[in-house]
């Protein structure tokens, strides 16, 4: 059985089970933790069991739909209409897998499979967080000034230099395709544009959880006033779309719904710091929608340290990000494999956090306003400021040339050329952007 489990952030291994294909690789780092399987068992939630996603074959007519619907006692829970998908609840008491073999037997169906559940993962391996903040190889400002607070990652790939050339354009907006963004956070003020909640009973794309608060501000948090955190992007717009809880939980469905919603709402870039072995076929229709509008796909590689195909990072076309820390060494968390794309700085990322209480600061330790976390989630939005920055200064510029930009102006900081754990190395913004 595939499956999907949210990448979210921070620090955390997969709590869901499911089962992987992996090929195992080498490494040619000392600081690669031992490869291992994606994990197995019966741990995986089943928080809407009785759901699945349907994709209806191209020109069936409503009536043939209406007839399905009426045959099998189906109820709709959500249309993606641009993907011809639909979210539908089974019976009560109809088991998943038996339903879904007979469902597809229908002639107005092309595929159907579970909606399935994400779940917000646990600390990679045993690595403590750092004291907030961490090491600090320099801080610096907007005007290149001294900072306030520690943020090795942006010198490391050179905003400093870019700053003063290129801030960005309001007219660029990044989809955070996470667990939403406080919108009124000083570190984000003006930064934030309408977005949606796509959970059932939603009442806003606020931030209940914190991990997409934290995305946003490594992409665009404000530096003009020179407090807080400064994001890679700061004068593009920030889009919340809202797909998992306070809980950090969701499913196919929500983060289909809200990637469709971003695509066709403006965003010119869509980060998605999260994932899952085993893929969707639903979630791979909706990556291919978002690539046929020309919009630059970041993902997350993963936080299980091994040879784990997940998605939407395996997916062709987007850009897979790697996690590295400040002495650009592969951080023992972060997933590696042939589909990788770039590696970015992902260890002791300091970062805006909500406000109030949310899951990560009630039940992880973090502080509200800023703190540091570590994983592929916060290396993946550096990639999305700097691909923010490359669509500011060149708008006519296509999505697969964004990628190829930021490709090939990498740092090449392991073995040469292409390798499975950075890529095509680590993300240098200055030479993406200045060609210096």
């Amino acid at each position: 059985m595939r499956w999907l489990a949210v990448l979210l952030a921070a620090t955390s291994t997969l709590t869901s089970a499911g089962c992987g294909n992996a090929r195992v690789m080498t490494s040619p780092f000392a600081v690669q933790a031992p490869v291992r399987t994606a994990p197995t068992g019966a741990a995986r939630a089943a928080r809407f069991a009785n759901r699945v996603v349907v994709k209806y074959r191209h020109g069936a007519s409503q009536a043939a739909l209406r007839s399905f619907h009426q045959r099998f006692a189906l109820a709709s829970v959500r249309d993606v209409s641009a993907l011809g998908l639909g979210v539908l609840r089974l019976p009560a008491g109809t088991g998943t897998e038996g339903a879904i073999s007979r469902l597809q037997g229908h002639p107005a169906v092309e595929f159907v499979e579970p909606d399935y559940v994400f779940t917000v993962p646990r600390r990679p391996g045993n690595r403590q967080p750092a004291a907030k903040g961490g090491r600090t190889l320099a801080s610096v400002g907007f005007d290149g000034a001294p900072w306030t607070v520690p943020q090795w990652g942006l010198t490391k790939i050179g905003m400093p230099q870019v700053w003063p050339v290129n801030g960005g354009s309001p007219a660029v907006t990044v989809a955070v395709i996470d667990t939403g963004v406080d919108p009124a956070h000083p570190d984000l003020a003006g930064a934030v544009v309408p977005g949606t909640n796509v959970l059932p009973n939603a009442t806003g794309p606020d931030d209940d959880h914190g991990h997409g608060t934290h995305v946003a501000g490594i992409i665009a948090a404000s530096v003009a006033d020179r407090k807080g955190v400064s994001g890679v992007a700061p004068n593009c717009r920030i889009m919340p779309v809202k797909v998992l809880d306070g809980e950090g939980k969701g499913d196919t469905g929500d983060i289909v719904a809200g990637l469709i919603w971003a695509v066709n709402h403006g965003a010119r870039v869509v980060n998605m710091s999260l994932g899952g072995a085993g893929g969707s076929r639903a979630l791979a229709a909706a990556i291919a929608y978002a690539r046929s509008k020309d919009v630059v796909v970041v993902a997350a590689m993963g936080n299980e340290g091994a040879n784990i195909q997940e998605y939407p990072a395996g997916y062709p076309g987007v850009i897979a990000v790697g996690a590295t820390d400040q002495d650009d060494a592969v951080a023992d968390f972060s997933n590696h494999g042939s589909w990788i794309s770039v590696a970015a700085p992902g260890v002791d990322i300091l970062s805006a956090l909500p406000r109030l209480p949310v899951g990560l600061t009630r039940m992880e330790g973090k502080e509200p306003v800023q703190d540091v976390m570590d994983g592929t989630s916060m290396a993946a939005p550096f990639v999305a400021g700097v691909a923010a920055l490359i669509r500011s200064a060149n708008p006519m510029l296509s999505a697969p040339e964004v990628r190829s930009r930021i490709e090939r102006t990498c740092d090449d900081v392991g073995p040469p050329g292409f390798d499975a754990w950075t890529g095509w190395g680590r993300i240098n913004a200055r030479r993406a952007l200045l060609g210096q």
